[in-house]
């Protein structure tokens, strides 16, 4: 071989070992995988997800959220109570609903507490697990900014109705915060029994029910029943009331001294003609109460009949049949003032022609116009910053103040007065508290027609 063939040989043998190592030493960037690239950022959101629900539920969040429950504050605790012992079968958290004028449920004004003790949730840890609303709320939020929104249902429980359209479906004021609802609603109807032992199989029927949607993570609740079905003992006894309320309560029966309650609901009383005798037959046994120091003990009256009113007005409604609204204010959100016949008033005005009454009322606002009452009608006023101009926190004040009553009395139901929970309530409490060593005088007196006369 020439020299020139050799040299040529050796430059192309060089050049080429010269591009094999820079081929080995140079590598192209190459992409994930576009799967590898998703299941890292699930994972991360699984972790997040995880997180958020160990910070608020201490492992996978699963609610009840009550969005409304029918019926007033007396009622409607003993159904709460039943969906919250419920929850803790089904093992999920039941959500404090709010609260506003004797009605519960999520979307109104006041939290839980304003109404109730934070204590019931804490005694009842065994049995189920609570969370307020204020959290839950931070929970939705949470995920809803993580792009993971509680997924969630909606639940009907009614009584069987023989009309009408069974699905309550009010405005869900939390719906921006949760996923798209793309299951319809699911509805359990049931009849109502009032004895017991006809009721022994609803609970698993609820129980059945609320089991089906385990995978959803919100199960929010219409609850419209009567009578409570859970068998558990603990599931009947009341909600403690805020300790707030229940100080002032204290305070105002320690300034009232012995005095006697009574529990007078009028409301749709047929007919209406027996109030009068019924006020006779309530003012005879008061004036026949007298203290030991010969003075007659201080009446204190819950009633569904107005707190505010002014002389003119029941001169007006009695006389001309007349109900001025600018000068009496209606103390029960079912029982209007339209609703109010000449002889309600008559039976109120005979009551307090013949004996001291003294109520309770909210705190007036600035702009009241409303006249001077009648000189034997005494209102109790409750501070906004109790009240809130709230009318189910007067009822519960009203309440606590029966159950401290040296005495107690109500209407016979269906003669002068109404079966209701709210007077099981004081007069259950009454009881316990007898049974405690309370000296109170009777746990609860009936009070009817007069006696025909033989």
């Amino acid at each position: 071989m020439s020299p020139l063939r050799r040299t040529q040989a050796w430059v192309a043998a060089i050049f080429f070992i010269c591009m094999l190592v820079a081929s080995l030493r140079w590598q192209p960037s190459i992409a994930p995988p576009v799967t590898f690239v998703v299941n890292t950022v699930n994972h991360h959101i699984k972790q997040e997800v995880n997180r958020i629900d160990m910070k608020y539920c201490g492992g996978p969040c699963r609610f009840i959220l009550p969005l409304k429950i029918m019926e007033q504050e007396s009622k409607a605790q003993i159904h709460l109570q039943q969906i919250a012992f419920m929850s803790g079968l089904v093992n999920r958290t039941v959500v404090l609903p709010n609260v506003k004028n004797s009605r519960l449920g999520a979307c109104l004004r006041h939290p839980f507490d304003f109404y109730y003790s934070n204590s019931w949730g804490k005694q009842n840890k065994d049995h189920f697990n609570t969370i307020t609303m204020a959290d839950f709320t931070a929970w939705l939020k949470e995920r809803k900014a993580l792009g993971r929104a509680g997924t969630n249902r909606n639940l009907h429980i009614r009584v069987d109705p023989t009309t009408g359209n069974p699905y309550m479906s009010p405005q869900n004021c939390l719906d921006p915060l949760l996923a798209p609802r793309n299951l319809p609603d699911r509805l359990l109807l049931m009849k109502e029994h009032r004895q017991p032992e006809l009721r022994v199989d609803i609970e698993r029927q609820v129980y059945e029910f609320l089991t089906e949607d385990d995978g959803i993570e919100v199960l929010g609740l219409f609850y419209d029943r009567r009578y409570p079905f859970v068998h558990h003992p603990l599931s009947n006894l009341p909600i403690p009331y805020n300790e707030r309320v229940t100080g002032f309560a204290d305070q105002i029966a320690s300034s009232l001294g012995p005095y006697r309650a009574v529990h007078w609901r009028t409301e749709t009383l047929e007919p209406a003609e027996n109030l009068v005798e019924c006020a006779q037959t309530l003012v005879e046994k008061l004036t026949s109460d007298i203290s030991d120091d010969g003075v007659p003990h201080k009446l204190f009256l819950l009633t569904d009949y107005p707190h505010t009113f002014s002389e003119q007005a029941i001169y007006s409604a009695i006389v001309k049949n007349i109900t001025d609204p600018t000068q009496m204010r209606s103390a029960s959100a079912t029982f209007h003032l339209k609703m109010l016949t000449p002889h309600h008033h008559k039976a109120m005005a005979y009551l307090y022609s013949h004996v001291p009454v003294r109520v309770t009322s909210l705190e007036e606002s600035g702009n009241s116009h409303i006249g001077p009452p009648p000189a034997n009608w005494t209102s109790i006023s409750v501070p906004n910053i109790v009240g809130k101009h709230d009318s189910g926190l007067l009822g519960i004040v009203d309440k606590l103040l029966a159950m401290r009553a040296d005495s107690f009395f109500a209407g016979v139901p269906h003669v002068c007065g109404r079966s209701s929970s709210f007077t099981t309530q004081i007069v259950e409490a009454r009881k316990e508290a007898m049974l405690e060593g309370a000296v109170l005088s009777n746990s609860v007196e009936y009070f009817g027609l007069p006696s025909p006369i033989v």
